[in-house]
């Protein structure tokens, strides 16, 4: 049974992003023992999602998981388009609420998974030397 529904859910999934749905989708509902995850294309972003809920949490606070390789590089600019791109394939809380957190899967080259949440509106770090202390003065050195 388990095998047919990682059949079913290669049909729906761009054959080069797979491989990654595959193994995240593993991950959820062998390791973490997840109940329900859904997979989603978004032809925008050329891959699949998952959507699914942590087991002991409400149903309603499902996360949307994007699998993506570590050596990827991931800018703000790239959080935000990803965020856009969901919000135009409509994807949204079971309330009806817009997406308010994205989880990626950061799958590294020895197939270990890093999950790591984002909320919009973050802001990059400035590197403003006004708000850096560097003064170095010591009164141990007298």
């Amino acid at each position: 049974m388990f095998q047919d529904t990682l059949d079913q859910l290669e049909k729906q999934t761009n054959p080069e992003q797979w491989p990654l749905v595959r193994h995240v989708y593993m991950d959820l509902m062998l390791a973490k023992m997840w109940d329900n995850v859904q997979v989603y294309p978004v032809e925008s972003l050329q891959t699949s999602i998952l959507v699914g809920h942590e087991p002991d949490t409400p149903s309603e606070q499902q996360l949307v998981i994007l699998p993506i390789l570590q050596e990827k590089t991931v800018s703000m600019d790239r959080l935000s388009s990803y965020f856009k791109a969901l919000r135009a394939a409509d994807f949204a809380n079971q309330k009806g609420q817009p997406l308010s957190k994205l989880t990626l899967a950061i799958i590294a080259p020895d197939s270990t998974i890093v999950y790591y949440h984002i909320q919009p509106g973050l802001v990059p770090p400035t590197s403003s030397s006004s708000n850096v202390n560097t003064d170095n003065n010591n009164d141990d050195d007298d």
